[in-house]
């Protein structure tokens, strides 16, 4: 049973904080009802709401629905998904607590932990004191005005990419752009880390490659995939090597350059230089085969033009 249900609304001039507190198990109905009565919005900014909170708040509402209106539909953006994708190489956990202090710059001080929350509801329930709720409603509280100040911290960031200073972060908001097809933007952004070097770099230069491919810039993507067909990092080789396969076969019309290659990576697959899947390798089996008839076909009708330049070069002599 959830017990506290806490949220902020954001006005020009303020921002209310409103908690809903169940304070008997039966009043459940009353705390919904209390509840739904606030919250006509278009918009819910979560943490870890859309895998716990909601369904929680979803599944009770289910239980009593004869009794309560309809939940509202709304956006949802859940602050750890956007967390995990910024922050996710240097936290080993991105937990609230964990963005607040590294981030936000904020660290609690005599908070109640939230795990302890439901023993202590319990306590509450059997004494009947409201100074024993008074620490969880406070963590609430603190958790609430958090997401405020972390979804403008993650918009600004979104906003101006430019002014990441860190190579890694600089790179997840670009991986962002790419989600959100803005295409020349995210360009720009893998622009600026094409000359600094991190543990990420050689990924980063893959995508660069992939947006001057969707952009329809194939010699500058071809050039990269050159580079980083022998990158140190495995999948980036894979790919990359794949791609210029690709791009002399499709669009040079070069079949023994895609033919080279397609057997550089065979070679590299064989002496366990790459581990492509089952999938990948019969994928690379068949392009392998494909070429090998391509190239076969070529080879007469590049005689019959050699013969051909031949006897036109015979008849000039003649004349």
């Amino acid at each position: 049973t959830i017990f506290l249900l806490g949220h902020a609304r954001v006005y020009d001039d303020k921002v209310v904080v409103k908690q809903h507190l169940l304070p008997k198990p039966g009043n459940e109905a009353a705390l919904y009802h209390s509840f739904l009565s606030e919250v006509d919005i278009k918009s819910l900014v979560t943490y870890n709401g859309k895998a716990f909170d909601w369904p929680q708040v979803k599944t009770r509402h289910t239980l009593i629905r004869d009794r309560l209106p309809e939940l509202p539909d709304f956006g949802h953006f859940d602050l750890l998904h956007g967390a995990r994708r910024l922050w996710k190489h240097k936290f080993e956990r991105v937990s609230l607590r964990t963005v607040e202090k590294e981030e936000l710059g904020f660290e609690r001080t005599e908070d109640t932990p939230g795990y302890l929350a439901p023993m202590i509801y319990f306590q509450f329930l059997k004494e009947e004191r409201p100074g024993i709720i008074e620490g969880v409603l406070r963590h609430n509280e603190l958790d609430v005005l958090s997401l405020i100040t972390l979804y403008i911290h993650i918009s600004k960031k979104i906003l101006s990419p430019q002014k990441a200073e860190e190579a890694n972060e600089k790179y997840a908001l670009a991986k962002w752009l790419i989600a959100n097809q803005e295409t020349e933007r995210a360009t720009e952004q893998l622009k600026e880390l094409a000359s600094k070097s991190f543990e990420q770099s050689e990924r980063a230069s893959y995508d660069l490659s992939l947006q001057y491919k969707k952009q329809g810039m194939l010699e500058k993507a071809a050039e990269l995939w050159e580079k980083l067909r022998h990158a140190e990092d495995e999948k980036t080789a894979w790919r990359s090597g794949i791609e210029l396969a690709k791009y002399y076969e499709h669009q040079k019309r070069d079949i023994p350059a895609a033919l080279s290659v397609t057997r550089d990576l065979l070679g590299r697959c064989a002496s366990k230089q790459l581990v492509p899947t089952e999938r990948e390798a019969a994928e690379l089996d068949g392009r392998h085969e494909r070429l090998k008839r391509k190239y076969r076909k070529s080879i007469p009708r590049a005689s019959a033009e050699v013969d051909s330049i031949r006897r036109q070069q015979r008849k000039k002599n003649m004349l």
